[in-house]
């Protein structure tokens, strides 16, 4: 993986390329994240087109990779049949690296929001410095709180995210 990123590095030098490349990646990750939801959940299209307000055959598009035509719109109906909530955000394209090279099912797979809800109420919260951070931090994911300032430079110290 790590070849990989240095090669993206690499090739991101070309602002066209870089802006072309993460826009085809953003749409090949939502299509699969629609795809893995839906098979986690035992939907079939049909099902979700129905929880989310649409056609089968516009789930089936939504599923293809080489659809672009996203909206919030569309991805909060299916956000609320999948009873989860949809983060979109801009970030820097050393995270997008991130997501590139790590990429997994297991990264795309999001429980609903009640199995969420009940694991995370079983977790006392701090406010240290204004953040909000679990104490008992078994069974949620390690919480790493850094402040970064410019683009992540890439070191022999990189480490894998878990999936």
């Amino acid at each position: 993986m790590k070849k990989l990123a240095n090669e993206l590095i690499d090739d991101f030098s070309d602002k066209e390329y870089a802006h072309s490349y993460m826009e085809s990646y953003v749409n090949a990750e939502i299509a699969a994240q629609i795809k893995v939801l839906r098979e986690d959940r035992g939907f079939t299209q049909e099902q979700l087109a129905e929880l989310a307000g649409m056609k089968q055959e516009r789930v089936s598009a939504l599923e293809d990779v080489d659809y672009d035509a996203w909206t919030v719109k569309t991805l909060r109906k299916l956000a609320r049949a999948y009873d989860v909530h949809l983060q979109v955000r801009f970030v820097p394209f050393s995270q997008g690296i991130l997501d590139v090279t790590n990429l997994s099912r297991g990264r795309l797979q999001v429980v609903s929001r009640k199995d969420d809800l009940r694991e995370f109420v079983r977790h006392e919260l701090v406010n240290p410095d204004g953040q909000w951070k679990p104490i008992d931090t078994k069974g949620l994911p390690k919480l790493v709180v850094k402040s970064i300032r410019g683009p992540i430079e890439p070191s022999n110290n990189w480490q894998r995210l878990a999936a």
